[in-house]
């Protein structure tokens, strides 16, 4: 069972396995300026961020049973931003 909670502009992502996945559909962010960032929700470990024009993609498995992702942005310029369609429990 994957349970999803966003508040603002963060999303965390709780499954009763033990890795993760995330398919991007599109990704579209102010390179270097804008930012998604996954984060152990456990930990608070930093796992990765991505920027800039990176398209479709699906991110590496992440090791936890629960994450937080996080968009910081600067706000000067505005992009189409991203999607997350699916999650992969592995």
């Amino acid at each position: 069972e994957i349970r999803l909670s966003l508040v603002g502009s963060e999303m965390c992502i709780r499954d009763s396995t033990s890795q993760v996945r995330l398919n991007f559909t599109s990704f579209s962010l102010e390179n270097n300026y804008d930012f998604v960032t996954v984060i152990d929700d456990a930990t608070g470990a930093e796992l990765a961020r991505y920027t800039g024009n990176i398209g479709a993609f699906v991110s590496e498995g992440f090791l936890t049973s629960s994450i937080r992702v996080v968009f910081t942005s600067d706000g000067s310029v505005t992009g189409p931003g991203f999607v997350i369609d699916r999650l992969d429990a592995l």
